[in-house]
């Protein structure tokens, strides 16, 4: 299930990625992230690396909703203007760092400082298929990637740290040996224009929606 949401201009949280061991394998020049690795040199200096026992401080005052806190008055009650940005936040800070196996979580440190975060979780499971009589045919190897959080600090709103952070992902999906097409899905807040605009540029498709939040579908390629 998807528990999250996915928050622009702070945040990415709750995808869904699958890659089935009978999908045809999709060619780097298709895949709408296929530049984001050359895009990582054009930011700032950044160091991908797990945050261990020592970071759990720096996570615990991460901020990347504006403003920090929700807003109360008494016309509309307890609001923020992104909610999404507030969730994700909170879900930050949550964060118990070092994880174990299967959860992933990385840090992008600029000047001994956590700027951003990404944090997923590898998941792996076989499913046997039968035909309409009932009589097996072959198990099939399914590979998911639940993406829960992408965020960067309020510092770091107009540097290009999606790309990079889901580089960061794509990479550690490489060195996992997990490789070729990958299907992503991601629930995004209508609200959210610039994360659906995003999205959009890279190629992804409304798919459904659940609740309050829509859900996008799109494809990457692990070398």
């Amino acid at each position: 299930s998807l528990l999250s949401t996915f928050c622009a201009g702070c945040v990415i949280v709750s995808w869904h990625c699958s890659r089935r061991s009978s999908l045809a394998h999709v060619s780097q020049a298709q895949c709408p992230f296929a530049g984001w690795i050359v895009e990582c040199v054009t930011i700032a200096d950044v160091d991908w690396r797990e945050p261990q026992r020592i970071h759990r401080s720096a996570l615990q005052g991460f901020i990347c909703a504006r403003p920090e806190k929700a807003l109360f008055d008494r016309r509309r009650g307890k609001h923020h203007p992104s909610p999404w940005d507030l969730e994700v936040q909170g879900l930050v800070r949550a964060l118990k760092v070092p994880v174990g196996t299967p959860d992933r979580v990385f840090g992008g440190f600029c000047d001994d400082e956590i700027r951003a975060v990404i944090a997923f979780e590898y998941i792996e499971d076989e499913i046997d298929e039968y035909d309409e009589s009932g009589d097996f045919l072959e198990t099939t190897l399914i590979r998911e990637v639940f993406l829960k959080i992408v965020a960067a600090d309020v510092a770091w709103r107009r540097q290009r740290y999606a790309a990079t952070a889901i580089a960061v992902m794509i990479d550690d999906l490489a060195r996992s040996g997990w490789g070729g097409d990958v299907e992503v899905e991601c629930k995004i807040h209508p609200n959210n224009e610039a994360s659906r605009g995003f999205f959009e540029r890279q190629g992804a498709k409304l798919y459904s929606v659940s609740g309050r939040y829509e859900v996008w579908r799109f494809s990457v390629d692990v070398p």
